[in-house]
Order: C-alpha cells, then sequence, then structure tokens
C-alpha cells in the first residue's frame, strides 16, 4: 500500500509511487527514493514507444551499466534517472525546451546529492550510451532512418537484445541498484548498509536468463548476471 505524506500537496509537486511528494522545480534529494526510480523507468518506453516492442528506459540503464567499467556502473545505471520524474522528450524537441532542460539539470543534480555522484556524464558513459544506441538501434527499430548523431562510429555489441517486461526489467534494475550502491558505500554513519532501504519487489513473472532465436540475450539474470563480452569502456 502506497502512504502519502500527510503535508498539503503541492500542485508543483509530483506524487511518486512511494507516496512521496518531490517538487520538480526545487528537488530535495531525500525525497528520491530508489524505488520510485526504478518503477518510473521500467514503464516507460523508450524511443517514445517508436519500437517493435516494448524496451523500458530501465533496460537501457542497466545495457549502458553493463558496458562500462566497475567505478562507472553506479552513475550509468542513473544516467537517465531524472526520467523516471519527468519523462522522456525526443533529442529534437529537448533543444527546444529550455525550460525543460533547467528543471532536468537541477533533477539530476538532486540525484547526484542523493547518491553521492559526481558526474553522470563522464566520457566513459557516453561512449557507452552511444553503443547501447547502436545495439538497440539494430535491434528494436523497424526503420532507422540512419545511424543516431554520435553513433554513426560505434558498433553495436555482439548479442542481440531480447527485451523484459516492465515489472522484471523494475526487479532487475532495482537489484544492480542495491547491489551498485552497497559497493560504492557498504555502510552509512549509522552502520546501516545504504543497499538494505532498496528492496526489490519480486515480479510475478519469472526472472532469469532466457534465450532468443536471434542470439544471446543482453539482459542481466537476477542470480546470473552476464556482461557483455567486450572490453568495459573505461575513459
Amino acid at each position: 500500500m502506497v502512504l502519502l505524506d500527510s503535508s498539503p500537496l503541492d500542485e508543483r509537486c509530483l506524487v511518486t509511487y512511494s507516496g512521496k511528494q518531490l517538487s520538480l522545480l526545487d528537488p530535495d534529494p531525500t525525497q528520491i527514493e530508489p524505488a520510485d526510480i526504478a518503477h518510473g523507468l521500467a514503464y516507460q518506453c523508450c524511443f517514445n514507444g517508436q519500437t517493435r516492442y516494448f524496451y523500458s528506459i530501465a533496460q537501457h540503464s542497466m545495457l549502458v551499466a553493463q558496458l562500462v567499467a566497475p567505478q562507472y556502473r553506479l552513475a550509468a545505471l542513473l544516467h537517465d534517472g531524472a526520467a523516471a520524474y519527468l519523462g522522456e522528450l525526443p533529442q529534437s524537441l529537448r533543444q527546444l525546451v529550455l525550460e525543460f532542460q533547467f528543471v532536468e539539470k537541477r533533477l539530476m543534480a538532486a540525484l547526484g546529492a542523493r547518491f553521492a555522484i559526481a558526474d553522470f556524464a563522464a566520457p566513459a558513459i557516453r561512449r557507452a550510451h552511444q553503443v547501447a544506441l547502436a545495439t538497440e538501434q539494430r535491434d528494436l527499430l523497424a526503420h532507422t532512418g540512419g545511424a543516431f548523431a554520435g553513433a554513426e562510429h560505434s558498433a553495436p555489441v555482439p548479442r542481440r537484445i531480447e527485451a523484459l517486461p516492465p515489472e522484471e526489467a523494475k526487479y532487475q534494475f532495482t537489484e544492480l541498484l542495491a547491489e551498485l550502491l552497497h559497493k560504492a558505500a557498504p555502510s552509512s554513519s549509522s552502520g546501516e548498509s545504504k543497499s538494505k532501504r532498496v528492496v526489490a519487489e519480486k515480479p510475478r513473472v519469472a526472472v532469469g536468463k532466457t534465450q532468443s532465436k536471434g542470439g544471446q540475450v543482453l539482459a542481466l539474470a537476477s542470480h546470473n548476471r552476464e556482461w557483455p563480452a567486450t572490453s568495459p569502456i573505461s575513459g
């Protein structure tokens, strides 16, 4: 059951899945919850839904995290974290809406404060994002119209993507986030592990590695994580 904060609802706030009230214009890091990020990203489709089948921003984020060296994985997993609260605008429209860019930057700064991440756009993460786009373009889009800007020289990873249902993407994203938070900060000043506050809701569908006709699935399995058979991007 979702319990709302007892304070009066501010129309400028977003009431999240967990019941938090997050101001989009002045986001408070203490109102940002891993469960809300996982839920918001898992139930939003990449490419504004113009894909062969549903493919969540959460799964895209996991793919980018798979491609980078360990020190970048937490930031890579959360590099699209603002989309959990704001949705995702097409890049061409984003450039025209300066107010959206301002709000997005403030929200990403709040995410950085919440999870102690200084940079969501390190060169390694940007390159991994382009590799992910090239892979997704190959596996998910019926009509591409040419390579995405910045991805022209990025080769897709060999393994093919099989899209996860939202519930499973949410579960795997939450587990990976908990794991990475634990590695980044095993204990807080109070002695409590940060990852203990991140609880994955088990999906009604089975979680695990599956196979597709197109090749080995490029997705995280909850108990048997497989990283792409490529060198991690580290700089």
